[in-house]
């Protein structure tokens, strides 16, 4: 019998990595799977955790949703990679998420940053490379932002950040602290990460995982354009919905897609820095 991989000990808010990886082993048994993500399913089955305190969470097509999203960002890691076949990719707040299995080009480097705890446990879990480096610390932990930097230096490679699942979590001031901190380093890099408007924040404030796990949803933005607001030399390059891409609209999903607030309620910022 394979042996279970313990994870009672991670605290809260890393158990929030949980979700995705439940709703991508659910993608992987649908019949138009949309990511075809045999890791994860795999990884979700060998976990020792009681699963039910995500599924109570996780509705009938957030699998789907959940499977949009991770590949809107894979995509977006494929189109920096393309122009930029050496570059580094940085993502914040990563989780256990093998983003690097499914973009590596062979020449890149990738860099999970997320707490020692969930890295410790990665550790166990993904595949090593030179090339995915790990930092773990928390984002708000600035110096992590050094090592990036060098990381650059030595490679002469741009910087591509990505942010998913992680914004929610941060209070505004944080999310513009850190957003103010990688600017002042890295002043014409791009940036990709997803928010919560006002109304979807208050929706998943309800959600039984984060009452129980003591997790809250701290920030959301009406649009974008706020952050420009905030005088940290940020400009939003576009924002993306679920609803723009086709398989948002499968079956009777393509109903909701026409109120205005549910089209909003979860969005991607795509913005670069400036000096």
């Amino acid at each position: 019998m394979e042996r279970k991989i313990q994870i009672s000990e991670f605290p809260a808010v890393s158990k929030t990595a949980l979700v995705p990886l439940y709703c991508k082993a659910l993608d992987y048994r649908a019949k138009n799977s949309i990511l075809k993500d045999k890791f994860s399913y795999d990884l979700y089955n060998q976990i020792d955790f009681d699963w039910n305190i995500v599924k109570k969470t996780v509705r009938s097509f957030d699998p789907i949703l959940m499977g949009i999203r991770v590949r809107k960002f894979d995509e977006m890691c494929r189109q920096f990679l393309e122009q930029h076949p050496n570059g580094i990719i940085v993502s914040l707040g990563s989780g256990i998420d093998y983003r690097f299995g499914r973009i590596d080009n062979n020449q890149c480097y990738f860099v999970d940053l997320d707490f020692p705890e969930v890295l410790e446990f990665r550790k166990l879990i993904i595949p090593t490379s030179t090339r995915n480096v790990l930092i773990g610390q928390s984002i708000l932990d600035y110096s992590w932002i050094k090592e990036i930097l060098r990381l650059s230096t030595e490679n002469q490679a741009p910087v591509f950040f990505i942010a998913e699942g992680v914004m929610v979590y941060l209070e505004r001031p944080e999310m513009q602290e850190l957003l103010k901190n990688i600017g002042q380093v890295f002043p014409h890099a791009e940036i990709f990460f997803d928010v919560f408007s006002e109304r979807a924040k208050k929706m998943a404030e309800r959600k039984i995982m984060f009452k129980d796990e003591n997790v809250k949803i701290k920030s959301a933005l009406n649009s974008g354009t706020l952050i420009e607001e905030w005088g940290i030399n940020f400009k939003v390059l576009s924002e993306w919905y679920l609803s723009d891409d086709p398989d948002a609209k499968r079956g009777w999903m393509k109903l909701v897609w026409v109120i205005p607030t549910v089209k909003k309620l979860e969005y991607f910022i795509h913005g670069k820095f400036e000096k």
